[in-house]
């Protein structure tokens, strides 16, 4: 993953606060598939909005098919096109 410009972030998509949960349903969250640029600012902005989406998300106790297409879902509301 290259690194786009300098005013970009590493974005989890599956944030590292989850990590737990995230392991316990096989996802790795520092796989570079499940990784993106994201520009400084808005990064910062929308943290923790987009950390608090997955919160509330994940209290549904959800299928890693589920997580899956969730951040998909997620990204796309974001503005983001993403490959896994």
């Amino acid at each position: 993953m290259k690194k786009p410009c300098k005013k970009a972030q590493a974005h989890h998509i599956f944030p590292q606060r989850f990590r737990e949960e995230f392991l316990k349903k096989g996802i790795n969250v520092d796989h570079p598939k499940y990784g993106i640029w994201w520009e400084s600012n808005s990064h910062q902005r929308l943290a923790f909005k987009y950390n608090e989406q997955w919160a509330q998300f994940l209290r549904k106790e959800p299928a890693t098919g589920e997580i899956l297409e969730y951040g998909r879902k997620l990204m796309n509301d974001y503005g983001f096109r993403i490959n896994y």
